[in-house]
């Protein structure tokens, strides 16, 4: 795969130069530290199933505010009725999502985004981007988007952003993070969410940009 060694003309787009290489370094960082909290977890345990793992899911949440505080341009705002804090950078809302479990599972599997949770598809039904092509359901697949309320005014406490980014990555509980990559979703037709762009980033700070693994174009 072709390397960039700058930020992606999406990502300057929607975060400008500095705020784009500096979330592009902190966010495999606070992902490698939410996932290591959750490995621990489950260490302790002693347990064989994964409970332990996925139950400290809100450590995807807490470390990426945690290490993107102190960023000129990003701030940190606790949704409503949420105990959790989600970084908003040049007014975009940043949004952690654990799409898998191993690399095998493809991104752009219809499957995939029926895994977000209410607050995120709830914040795409109103801030999200609109659809740039339709892509068919799968048959018995429940439209998650169905009883979302896009009419709550205070999700944000107040805040009406300009665009939402989901923050996708794949953690195994042995050894570690995977993959992490950002990109857009919308609430297209039969009320799924369907990726309109997404890009690799970094998994190590100090590595090269990824170029566009999924565009709005690959996905047709």
């Amino acid at each position: 795969m072709a390397r960039l060694s700058e930020p992606s003309p999406w990502a300057v787009a929607r975060f400008g130069y500095a705020i784009a290489v500096a979330l592009a370094e902190l966010i495999p960082a606070a992902l490698h530290a939410a996932v290591g909290r959750q490995m621990d977890a489950q260490q302790a345990s002693g347990l064989r199933t994964l409970y332990p793992f996925g139950g400290a899911w809100p450590a995807r949440y807490e470390e990426l505010a945690s290490h993107l505080r102190g960023v000129a341009g990003v701030r940190v705002v606790r949704p409503y009725k949420r105990s959790f804090g989600v970084g908003v950078a040049n007014n975009v809302v940043l949004l952690p999502f654990e799409y898998a479990k191993d690399l095998t599972t493809r991104l752009d599997d219809l499957r995939v985004l029926g895994g977000l949770n209410k607050l995120t598809v709830e914040l795409l039904a109103q801030y999200g981007p609109e659809p740039s092509h339709h892509q068919p359901t799968l048959d018995g697949l429940a439209d998650i988007a169905d009883n979302v309320d896009n009419t709550n005014p205070d999700l944000l406490r107040g805040l009406t952003p300009d665009g939402v980014v989901i923050v996708f990555y794949a953690a195994d509980f042995r050894t570690g993070l995977l993959r992490v990559g950002w990109g857009e979703a919308a609430i297209g037709a039969g009320n799924s969410p369907v990726w309109t762009y997404t890009e690799d980033l970094p998994l190590h700070p100090s590595g090269p940009f990824a170029q566009p693994a999924l565009t709005a174009h690959d996905a047709d």
